[in-house]
C-alpha cells in the first residue's frame, strides 16, 4: 500500500495563522503530520478500493498542514457518493397516494404540511390546509426589540439543501453566523467559564479517559473518531441524501445496532469523543439525551456533513471570521441563523400559494387557521371531516364558530397523531405502528434581563454541566440575538440601553403522555407550575453571570414525537413508508422521520418520488398541471 505520509507546510493563510494561538500551533503541529500517516495506515482497506481522485484530494490536502490535512480528508470522505445502494429507493412501492385531480386535505400548517401542500398545489391538487394555530407551528419566529427571536426552529445547518433551495427561492437567505460561543458552569465552582474549543478539547480527554493527554494527541483522536463515525454512518444509512431522507430498509443485524443508545454505540466502537460532540450538536438542541436515544436519531441528524461543519468550529480559539466559516462559494461551513426567521419562510410559502390559487392553471388553495377538528372519517368514498374555528374578540372572549364540513379525496396529517387520535377513525394497524411514538416537553423564554451585553461578549451560551438526566427544567443554553447581530457587523441601538434579551432553552424528558391523563383544569395548574420552576432556574443561571431577569415570556411545546429503540429493531419507519397511502392517509413530520426542516422535507420529496414513479409504471401521469 502507498505510504500516505502527511507533507508539512508554512503556506498556511495569514488569517489562519492569526486565529490560531502561536501554542496551540505547536502542540498541534508537533507529531501530528506522523500521526497522520498513521491515521491514513489505519484506512487501510478503505483506501485500497478509493478512487484515483479521492488519493489525489488527499495528497493535496495534506500540502495544507497537518490540521488542515485532516479536516480535508474528512471533508472529501464525508461528501463521497455510495455506490453500492445509492439510487435504490427505501421501498418498491408506496400503498397508495393522491391521484391526479384528488382534492387533498392537509392537516398542520407547520414545516412539514406547508412543505407538502406547496408541493401538491405545483402538482396540479387542490389542497385545504388547516391548523389548530397558525401557520409555522414548531418553526416560530417572535420580532421583539427590533429584531427576530426564534422561538422554535432556530439554526440553519450546512447540509439544509432543500431550505436553502426553498430560502433563494423567496429571497429569505440572509443569515448571522455563528462566531462566538461560551460554555458556562453551573456553579461557583473554580472550573471557570471557556470558550467553546477548549471546552471541546476537555470534554474528549475527558471522554477518552486521557485528561493529561495533549491537544495533539487529542486532535488525533477526535478526527479518528469522526472519521469512524462517518464510515458507521456510511454502514448502516448508506448515502440516504441520493435517495431522499429515509434510507433502504437496514438488515435486521443493522437495526438491532441502530436501536442502541447512543453512549452504548460510542462506547462499542471506541469513538468516545463523538460524545461532546454529540452533546453540542443533539442534546442541546432538545433531542434527547446520549444515555437513552437510539443511534438511528443520531446519525440521521448528526450527518458527516454535519460532524464536518462542527468541527471546522473547533479548529480555532479566537472568535471565528466571516471568511473561516464560508465555502469557496460562499455558502456556510457551519450552523447559521435566519435573519429573518423560519416562520417567515413558511407564511411566505402560503401567501405565494394563496395568491396563485385558481389561477394560471393552479387549482384553488385554502387555508384554514385556529381550527378545532371534531371528526374526521376515511372510507372508500373519500375523507370527510368536520371542524369548527375558535379565536379571541376584541374583549379577549374566546368565541366559536359554527361547525363546517367537508369531503377530500385524499389526507395528509402532518401533525404528531396523537394530537388527533381522538377525532381520527384509527385502524389497528395505524393504532399499532404509531403506538411506540413518546414526546418531550421543550421550554423556550423570550428575556429581557439587566445590564445588558457589551463589547465581545458570547451571544450563544452553552450550560452543558446541566444536559443531564438528572436535572430537569434546567437551562441548556441561551442566544442573545442582539449581540449575534452585533458580532456580524450591524448596528444595534437597545432601547432602554442597559435592557439586553435572550432566548433560553429547557427541556424535560417526561412524556407528554401524561398530560393527555389530566383534566383541563389540572394540566393548567401543571403548565403555571412548570412555568414558575422554569422561571426560577432562568433567574438562578442568569444571576451566575451577574444578570437580572426584568421580564419573561415562556413557550411550552411538544417536543420531537420519536420512537422507542424496540420499535426501531423492528422497522418501524420503514413499516410506516410501506403503508403510506393506506386508507386514503399519508404521514408526515418527525414521527415518520426527525424533528428538522430539512429531514421533513427530504422525506416528503421522497414520498412524492416514489409515488410519481409507481403512477408512471401504472400509466397515470402525476406531472404538475401548470
Amino acid at each position: 500500500m502507498a505510504d500516505w505520509r502527511c507533507v508539512q507546510s508554512d503556506s498556511s493563510s495569514e488569517e489562519e495563522q492569526s486565529d490560531t494561538d502561536p501554542e496551540d500551533s505547536r502542540d498541534e503541529t508537533d507529531g501530528v503530520g506522523g500521526s497522520i500517516a498513521h491515521w491514513f495506515h489505519d484506512m487501510g482497506s478503505w483506501l485500497k478500493r478509493s478512487t484515483a481522485q479521492f488519493k489525489e484530494t488527499l495528497v493535496e490536502r495534506s500540502r495544507s498542514g497537518a490540521f488542515t490535512a485532516m479536516q480535508g480528508v474528512l471533508d472529501v470522505f464525508a461528501s463521497l457518493p455510495y455506490h453500492e445502494d445509492g439510487g435504490a429507493y427505501p421501498v418498491e412501492a408506496l400503498t397508495g397516494g393522491p391521484k391526479p385531480g384528488d382534492k387533498v386535505l392537509v392537516i398542520g400548517a407547520g414545516p412539514a404540511g406547508v412543505h407538502m401542500a406547496m408541493k401538491l398545489q405545483r402538482l396540479g391538487h387542490e389542497v385545504t390546509i388547516i391548523d389548530k394555530n397558525t401557520v409555522g407551528g414548531k418553526a416560530r419566529s417572535r420580532h421583539y426589540r427590533d429584531a427576530i427571536h426564534e422561538m422554535g426552529a432556530c439554526y440553519l445547518s450546512p447540509d439544509y439543501e432543500l431550505v436553502v433551495q426553498l430560502l433563494q427561492e423567496f429571497q429569505l437567505s440572509e443569515q448571522y453566523l455563528l462566531k462566538n460561543r461560551t460554555i458556562r458552569t453551573d456553579d461557583a465552582s473554580d472550573k471557570g467559564d471557556k470558550k467553546l474549543r477548549d471546552w471541546f478539547y476537555a470534554a474528549a480527554k475527558a471522554a477518552k479517559g486521557e485528561p493529561d493527554a495533549s491537544n495533539s494527541h487529542i486532535a488525533y483522536q477526535i478526527f479518528s473518531d469522526a472519521f469512524n463515525y462517518v464510515s458507521h454512518h456510511r454502514r448502516l444509512l448508506k448515502n440516504y441524501t441520493e435517495t431522499g431522507f429515509l434510507p433502504p430498509r437496514p438488515s435486521q443485524e443493522h437495526l438491532d445496532e441502530l436501536q442502541m443508545p447512543m453512549n452504548e454505540f460510542f462506547e462499542k466502537h471506541q469513538i468516545q469523543t463523538m460524545k461532546p460532540i454529540i452533546k453540542l450538536a443533539y442534546t442541546a438542541m432538545g433531542y434527547g439525551f446520549v444515555e437513552e436515544e437510539p443511534i438511528l436519531y443520531g446519525m440521521l441528524w448528526v450527518t458527516p456533513t454535519l460532524i464536518n461543519g462542527l468541527i471546522e468550529t473547533l479548529k480555532v480559539r479566537k472568535n471565528l471570521s466571516r471568511k473561516r466559516l464560508r465555502k469557496a462559494d460562499g455558502t456556510p461551513k457551519a450552523a447559521t441563523v435566519l435573519k429573518n426567521g423560519f416562520q417567515t419562510l413558511f407564511t411566505a410559502i402560503i401567501a405565494q400559494c394563496l395568491e396563485r390559487s385558481g389561477k394560471d392553471g393552479y387549482q384553488p388553495f385554502t387555508l384554514v387557521e385556529n381550527c378545532q377538528i371534531t371528526d374526521l372519517k376515511r372510507d372508500d368514498d373519500g375523507v370527510r371531516i368536520e371542524y369548527h374555528r375558535e379565536y379571541m374578540d376584541d374583549q379577549g372572549a374566546l368565541q366559536t364558530e359554527a361547525s363546517v364540513s367537508g369531503r377530500f379525496d385524499f389526507t395528509v396529517v402532518a401533525v404528531p397523531l396523537p394530537q388527533i387520535r381522538h377525532q381520527l377513525d384509527m385502524r389497528d394497524d395505524e393504532t399499532k405502528v404509531f403506538s411506540s411514538l413518546h414526546e418531550s416537553t421543550f421550554i423556550t423564554t423570550l428575556a429581557d434581563y439587566t445590564p445588558a451585553k457589551t463589547g465581545d461578549e458570547a451571544s450563544l451560551e452553552y450550560w452543558f454541566d446541566n444536559m443531564e438526566l438528572d436535572r430537569e427544567y434546567t437551562v441548556w443554553c441561551a442566544r442573545d440575538t442582539h449581540q449575534l447581530m452585533k458580532e456580524n457587523n450591524e448596528t444595534v441601538v437597545l432601547d432602554p440601553p442597559e435592557v439586553g434579551t435572550v432566548v433560553t432553552y429547557q427541556f424535560t424528558s417526561h412524556s407528554v403522555e401524561d398530560d393527555r391523563r389530566l383534566s383541563q383544569a389540572e394540566l393548567e395548574d401543571k403548565i403555571e407550575d412548570e412555568r414558575l420552576l422554569c422561571e426560577d432556574k432562568l433567574k438562578r443561571v442568569l444571576e451566575q453571570t451577574g444578570r437580572t431577569v426584568r421580564r419573561a415570556e415562556h413557550h411550552r411545546m411538544r417536543y420531537f414525537p420519536r420512537h422507542t429503540g424496540e420499535a426501531i429493531s423492528e422497522g418501524v419507519l420503514w413499516n410506516i413508508m410501506e403503508m403510506q397511502g393506506k386508507y386514503r392517509t399519508w404521514f408526515l413530520g418527525s414521527q415518520v422521520c426527525f424533528e428538522a426542516c430539512n429531514a421533513i422535507m427530504g422525506y416528503n420529496e421522497q414520498l412524492l418520488k416514489v409515488w410519481k414513479r409507481q403512477q408512471e409504471q401504472a400509466g397515470h401521469g402525476a406531472e404538475s398541471a401548470v
